[in-house]
Formats: C-alpha cells, sequence, structure tokens
C-alpha cells in the first residue's frame, strides 16, 4: 500500500539523516515525518480490505499505553529538572526520541518495515565505505588518523557498523549470503580503522554471534578469527602501523582510558558519596556532571560522566535512573510479546547487552546514535514474531506470506532449534 511505502521510505532515509548530523533542523523534521509516514500507515491498515493480519498489528495490551504513559511522565521529569537545575529541549528531545521512534512505528504494522531496515542498514555499512578515498571520512585522533565515515564521531561509526551488521543477520536469517559475508568484510575495515577501542570487541562479539547463529561451530570460527586476525595484522602493517592504536596497553592507565578514570574519580567521590538525599533522590540536575568535572579537575574543559549508570544517578537520580530502565524493560517485553522464535529472543538480549557494553565508558541516553540503533533491532524483533509462520492466517494473499517469508521467518533455518 501506498502508506506502507511512505513508512518504508522514511525509515530507510535514517542513514543519510544521520549524516547531515551538522544541521539541528534535520533531526526534527525527520522526527515529524516519522510520525506523519506512522500516520498514513495505521490509516492505511484501517482502510486495508484483506482481512488477513497484517505484521505487528497492535493486540490490545496494557503495554503500548503504558510505553506512552511512562514515557510522558520521564519527559515531564525531565522538563522539570531543566527548570529546576537549568537545561536544554534538545537534550530531553534526544533522551526521549528513540522511545517515541518506538512507539510510533510498533503499532503500524507496515510488511515493508523489514526491508527498510535491511536497506537502511546496508546503507550504514556500504555508504560509509564508499568515504575511505575521501578526507571527509577520516579526522586525526590525537596523532592517529582515524576513520569516522559520515558520523561525527568515531565510536557512533563503529557502533552503527555494528548494530547494522546484526539487523541485516537477522532479515537474513543468519544465512550466510553473499551481502551479509561483505558487510563483514567491509564492517571489520570500518571498525577497525575507526580506533573505537571498546568497539573492536562489539564488533567481534556481533561477528561470533552471527556466526553461531548461522550454524558455525566455535572451533570454525576461532579458526577464521585466526586467520582473519593473521591476514587483518599484515594489511595493517602494510597500510600503517600508526592507523591503529594499541587496545592493550595499559602501562599508562590514565592514557589507556582516556582521563575516563579521572571524571569516575570525582562523580564517585563528590558527585555521590557527598551526596544528600535530595541529590539521590532526584539527582543534581542534566548537566551536574559536567558541572563537577569543571569545578574538580582544575581544568578549562568540561567533560560529561563517560558512563551511563554514573551519568543518570548524578544527573537524574534515583528516580529518573528508575523510570529510564524501566522504559527499555517495557520496549523489551513489547518486542517478544508475540511469541517469536527462541532463536531471536536472544537477539533482543544480545543487542541490549551491547548498549550496556557501551554504556560503561560513554552516556548513551543523550545520544540517538547509541540509543535508536538498539530500538531498530527491537522494532524488527516485534515484527518477526508477528510474521512467524504460527501467528500466519491462511488468508494472507500469497505474495504478502512471501514478503514475511523471504524477510524474516526462522522456521527451517539452522538456527531455529
Amino acid at each position: 500500500m501506498f502508506s506502507d511505502i511512505v513508512l518504508a521510505l522514511v525509515v530507510g532515509l535514517k542513514p543519510i539523516v544521520d549524516a547531515f548530523y551538522e544541521y539541528g533542523v534535520v533531526k526534527y523534521v525527520y522526527m515529524l515525518s516519522i510520525f506523519v509516514a506512522a500516520l498514513l500507515a495505521h490509516a492505511g491498515a484501517r482502510l486495508n480490505a484483506d482481512p488477513g493480519p497484517r505484521p505487528a498489528a497492535a493486540d490490545g495490551s496494557y503495554l503500548g499505553p503504558a510505553l506512552l504513559c511512562l514515557t510522558v511522565a520521564y519527559g515531564g521529569y525531565l522538563f522539570a529538572l531543566a527548570l529546576a537545575f537549568g537545561g536544554s529541549l534538545h537534550d530531553i528531545f534526544k533522551t526521549l526520541s528513540p522511545f517515541l521512534f518506538y512507539l510510533a512505528v510498533s503499532r503500524t504494522g507496515s510488511p515493508l518495515l523489514l526491508p527498510a531496515v535491511a536497506i537502511a542498514s546496508a546503507g550504514v555499512i556500504f555508504g560509509n565505505a564508499l568515504l575511505f578515498p575521501f578526507e571527509y571520512g577520516w579526522i586525526y585522533w590525537g596523532s592517529v588518523k582515524t576513520f569516522k565515515g559520515f558520523y561525527f564521531f568515531k565510536t557512533d561509526l563503529a557502533f552503527a557498523v555494528s548494530t547494522a551488521l546484526l539487523c541485516l543477520a537477522v532479515y537474513f536469517r543468519f544465512r550466510m549470503t553473499p551481502v551479509l559475508v561483505a558487510a563483514i568484510v567491509v564492517g571489520a575495515a570500518e571498525v577497525t580503522l575507526s580506533n573505537a577501542r571498546l568497539n573492536y570487541l562489539t564488533f567481534l562479539l556481533v561477528v561470533v554471534f552471527v556466526l553461531l547463529k548461522s550454524g558455525f561451530s566455535l572451533l570454525a570460527i576461532l579458526r577464521f578469527g585466526l586467520v582473519a586476525t593473521i591476514v587483518g595484522a599484515l594489511a595493517v602493517a602494510l597500510y600503517d602501523p600508526r592507523a591503529v592504536l594499541s587496545p592493550f596497553d595499559m602501562s599508562n592507565p590514565s592514557h589507556f582510558f582516556q582521563g575516563r578514570n579521572e571524571i569516575w574519580e570525582i562523580l564517585v567521590v563528590r558527585g555521590l558519596l557527598e551526596n544528600g538525599l535530595t541529590g539521590w533522590l532526584i539527582g543534581q540536575g542534566p548537566y551536574a556532571d559536567l558541572l563537577l568535572y569543571a569545578r574538580y579537575a582544575f581544568d578549562s574543559r568540561a567533560y560529561d560522566a563517560h558512563n551511563e549508570l554514573l551519568h543518570l544517578l548524578v544527573t537524574q537520580g534515583i528516580v529518573g535512573t528508575a523510570v529510564y530502565l524501566w522504559i527499555w524493560g517495557l520496549m523489551l517485553r513489547d518486542a517478544l510479546l508475540r511469541g517469536i522464535p527462541s532463536a531471536l529472543r536472544s537477539v533482543a538480549w544480545f543487542g541490549l547487552g551491547l548498549l550496556a557494553l557501551q554504556s560503561l565508558t560513554a552516556v548513551v541516553s543523550s545520544f540517538a546514535t547509541k540509543t535508536w540503533p538498539i530500538v531498530t533491532l527491537l522494532l524488527v524483533l516485534r515484527y518477526a514474531g508477528a510474521v512467524a509462520p504460527e501467528h500466519r492466517d491462511s488468508r494472507m494473499p500469497a505474495a504478502r506470506a512471501r514478503a514475511g517469508e523471504g524477510a524474516i521467518a526462522l522456521r527451517g533455518s539452522p538456527t531455529s532449534s
């Protein structure tokens, strides 16, 4: 239907929106486009004469209304903190945007969402690779030239590539198609040259997870990893051995953590241990981590917490932290509500684990480049459960059934057991 095409186009354009990060108005226009496209898809679903079920149609559970109410309440809480301590509506919007995106799209039931996410994921991996020959895709991090693609920061690129690979693998039912194999190879090059060291581990975990789901044994993966490591080391040595930071040099902890250990010490001592009851409950304001570092570090610069849990506790207190985690819990439960295959349930927990891994050394809640990819993955899984064979109606037209099976159904795949 036309309304489904509109939503698919908007979702598929996400990598282009990411590339225009310098223009704030693009984010607001894109979010408005999401809501309009979702509204059209809802209207199209009601006008559709086909009596067969649409993927991920509203199931009448309490989770949708509960998620909406909790998101609105959390937004009100953040707004109150901004009024009391000083804050930015833009930062509140960025924090709430992934939840609003999920609410808007999860109930549309568009059968074209899965192909749209697959195209967007391929665009992230292969679109960034097109910038290898151009200076625009590179930036100096210290004395090392690092690859950032069309993103603002190297970790944004590395995490986007890792999660895009996972979404592609789900779309292809974890079958080693030529596109998926090419995505692994190209993604490995991008993440390595990005020098986002924690994301070396992130990407490695994604590749191992995908290979295991594809039916490879652990021994086969180890052999493949050994060969890939040797080839990669030779390639880096021939290209420029100075282009890659050493990820294991612990001789200087401050250098290894890039100053994060000093930030964490200040926030734990000054932001938590010396905190009063009110500060523990509601936090010290949206910019508390920045202000505490600037006050006690004797440094003209101001850095955020570089740790999600510290950031939430210092800025929003126990109340804000609990509500934020509660929203993620509701989204996870909603995504897994429709009885999706067990092979996909592990993907949801794995994706949230990747976000938790990122949160160890970075603030993720206020950066859409970290939260949107995981929300997109949850949407993919929710739709996957809706088009699984046991949820299909015999009256569904053959074309729609073929589209659902070709996109996502895991029954009969090597990993469905």
